[in-house]
């Protein structure tokens, strides 16, 4: 990317500067390390990064502080690899790869050698358009929550790419004001008076001056009332964190002038009481050989209240999240125990007296006994995704057969098999015998995954078992040669009560929670899962996992 200069024109000799050598201050990298933070703790997500470019390197300005997070910041790579960030700078647009081990024009990303597979990637510009790098998550799977929060991402973009205006407007400021002196007093004041940030001008002693918005945004009429009042006057006695007005205002002051600048968040009051949050930015230079401190003042309100609208929302979240686990455990209970009562006793009614009833009787107590049991299934499903969410579901391992494993399950799934006269063949590699697992929930993903495969297997059709060790991986594919699946519903078909046709799952059942079971199921085992599909002619589901127990 090219590097353009800023300048500031009507000097004999302009006074330049490039973006690429702009310091980013401290005040705004703890900002958008607080923002990165608050994204994958939301999103949970184990990687979300600023990317900052160097040409002809790209560095890890910001990197999420989380457990499983593989970038270290101020890390340095060089461009020209295949990264994905490579790809969002050069294009300037968002980049989203859901999966890259499946996606040939991915499936060699450097990024891949970290366990991140997935990534949603905006650019972020300066302000004349130069790319100053990417706002990016990443992660060891698919994340549909990170594609739902795609607007939250571009508003982070939109946030950061504020910040840097502002920062090459101060720039400009600083070296119009202190970087040359061929900068007049009066093109200043008419720099100062028709801004539309509050500008004040101070002293060691107090303001000296001020322009006409400064006067609007703390409600004074008159320059002469408002440059009297000390900066402690137009602040509460304490700020938020406790703090006294009156003496970190001093220090702040006293910091701008030794370190030439600073930034802060400050609550101000106006003339009528009104208090309002304010970024502060402090800005030493030399007028007429006197040091004097620019303050810019501006009003944050709008931006604060996002904030507390988006933390607000979280917690609401959470809440109505327990408070459905809750309903759950009323559900278990209350459902569950009439259920088995209208089972059971629709059952004995089928064994011990159905040789008294006639044939449309029978229907009817068969009708009962398969609704019910249909019923519970739902519940039982509804409750497994309830307690997977909470993170109450436990897994036990134990060392098991895998062919065993499989064949237990073709059992169970046979009798509809025959009905249907679909033939169900397994090929498990010679080698591949046993794997440390959760037996239970191991035989639960793959009777999901073969009961939908004859679900939507047409009569005299196939479903077919392979399994093989590749690394330390077990790799299971379930595949049939049933109607397959439309391809805008791949990206959903995981998710609860999400189907794959949902017109022909009303005809041959099914709560659209098997499959988003099965994914959590294999996501607890620290696996993956994915599907391939052709309408019409195939599907093909695939998970993997560790084979000896999960890998931490």
């Amino acid at each position: 990317m090219a590097i353009s200069d800023f300048s500031i024109d009507g000097a004999e000799s302009p006074t330049k500067f490039t973006t690429k050598d702009l310091e980013i201050p401290d005040e705004i990298v703890s900002k958008w390390q607080h923002m990165v933070d608050l994204t994958a703790k939301i999103i949970e997500l184990p990687a979300v990064l600023i990317m900052r470019i160097y040409p002809p390197e790209i560095e890890v300005f910001i990197a999420s502080n989380t457990e499983n997070n593989p970038y270290e910041k101020s890390e340095r790579a060089s461009l020209n690899t295949g990264l994905y960030c490579e790809t969002v700078i050069a294009t300037q647009k968002m980049l989203l790869v859901p999966n890259a081990l499946k996606d040939p024009e991915w499936d060699h990303n450097p990024d891949i050698e970290l366990g991140m597979t997935f990534y949603l990637g905006f650019p972020i510009n300066w302000p004349n358009g130069d790319i100053f790098g990417t706002i990016c998550v990443l992660d060891s799977k698919n994340n549909p929550k990170a594609t739902q929060y795609k607007d939250y991402l571009l508003a982070i973009k939109k946030i950061a790419e504020e910040d840097l205006n502002w920062l090459v407007k101060q720039e400009k400021k600083i070296s119009t004001l202190e970087k040359t002196v061929l900068l007049s007093e009066e093109r200043y004041r008419v720099l100062f008076e028709s801004s539309s940030d509050a500008f004040l001008l101070m002293d060691k002693r107090g303001f000296i001056d001020c322009n006409r918005t400064a006067l609007k945004m703390f409600g004074f009429s008159r320059k002469e009332e408002f440059i009297e009042l000390h900066p402690s006057e137009i602040s509460p006695s304490k700020q938020p964190n406790g703090e006294d007005s009156l003496s970190a205002v001093q220090d702040r002051i006293s910091e701008a002038f030794k370190n030439k600048f600073t930034k802060f968040e400050w609550v101000h009051r106006r003339k009528n009481g009104e208090e309002f949050p304010a970024e502060v930015w402090l800005t030493r230079f030399l007028l007429k050989d006197k040091q004097i401190l620019q303050v810019t003042v501006r009003d944050i309100t709008e931006r604060k209240e996002a904030e507390g609208e988006l933390l607000q929302a979280k917690i609401e979240a959470e809440l109505a999240n327990r408070s459905k686990n809750e309903f759950m455990g009323i559900v278990s209970h209350e459902l569950r125990t009439p259920l088995s009562s209208i089972i059971g006793f629709s059952d004995f009614l089928l064994d011990e007296m159905s040789e008294g009833m006639n044939e449309e009787q029978v229907k009817y107590i068969n009708d009962i006994f398969k609704s019910g049991n249909h019923l519970l299934e739902v519940v039982n499903s509804i409750l497994d995704i309830s307690m997977i969410e909470s993170g109450k579901i436990e897994l036990y391992y134990e060392l098991f057969s895998v062919p065993d494993a499989v064949d237990e399950v073709i059992s169970i799934l046979l009798p509809l098999a025959l009905k249907k006269s679909i033939d169900m063949d397994v090929k498990i590699e010679m080698q591949l015998e046993d794997i440390k697992a959760d037996k239970t929930k191991f035989k639960q993903i793959l009777y999901n995954l073969a009961s939908n495969a004859i679900k939507f297997t047409p009569e005299n059709g196939s479903v077919m078992f392979t399994g093989k060790q590749i690394d330390n991986m077990l790799q299971i594919c379930v595949a049939d040669n049933g109607i397959g699946i439309p391809k805008e519903n791949l990206e959903e078909i995981f998710n609860p009560f999400k189907q794959g046709h949902p017109y022909l799952t009303r005809i041959h059942g099914g709560n659209g929670l098997g499959l988003s079971i099965a994914k959590n199921f294999v996501e607890l085992h620290n696996g993956s899962i994915w599907v391939e599909s052709e309408v019409g002619k195939r599907s093909t589901f695939t998970f993997a996992i560790p084979i000896e127990g999960k890998v931490e």
